[in-house]
C-alpha cells in the first residue's frame, strides 16, 4: 500500500514534517508501507504543475493524510477512492506509526466544511456567503 502525504517545503524540515495540506506545498511524499520507503516528489517540474491526478493513480496511491483538505483536493481523492486521513500532528513519523496502527481518523466532507468555515475570509471570494 502507498499513501500520499503532503510534505513540508521548508529546506531544514523536508522529510520530516506535514504542510498544512496539499495545496501547501510542492512535495509529495510516497510513502511505502511494504518496502518501509519514503519517495519524495516536487510536483512543479521545471517550474510548471506536474498532473496530480495521474501521478496519484499512477504511483497507485489508496491513502493520503493531512491535517487539511480543501474541499476540491477532498472531492477528488473521493472520486479516485483514495481514503483520506487526519494527521495529528506535523510529525511524519508520528502519523505514520498511527497510521499503521489504526491510530488515524478519517477525514469527511463534515471535516472540511468545518476547516472552510474556520477558514472563510468573504472579503477574499466576493462575500457569497458559500463556503470556499
Amino acid at each position: 500500500m502507498k499513501i500520499g502525504i503532503p510534505l513540508s517545503d521548508n529546506i531544514i524540515a523536508v522529510k520530516e514534517l506535514i504542510a498544512p495540506s496539499f495545496h501547501h506545498t510542492s512535495l509529495l511524499g510516497i510513502y511505502d508501507l511494504e518496502k518501509e520507503q519514503l519517495e519524495t516528489i516536487n510536483l512543479e517540474k521545471e517550474g510548471m504543475p506536474i498532473d496530480f491526478t495521474a501521478l496519484l493513480k499512477e504511483r497507485k496511491i489508496e491513502a493520503v493524510i493531512s491535517p487539511g483538505y480543501t474541499m476540491m483536493v477532498l472531492k477528488l481523492f473521493k472520486v479516485l477512492k483514495i481514503a483520506t486521513f487526519k494527521a495529528s500532528e506535523a510529525d511524519l513519523e508520528g502519523n505514520l506509526e498511527s497510521f499503521k496502527n489504526g491510530g488515524l481518523s478519517r477525514y469527511t466532507f463534515v471535516d472540511a466544511m468545518e476547516a472552510s468555515r474556520e477558514n472563510c475570509d468573504p472579503a477574499a471570494c466576493g462575500a457569497c456567503d458559500t463556503l470556499c
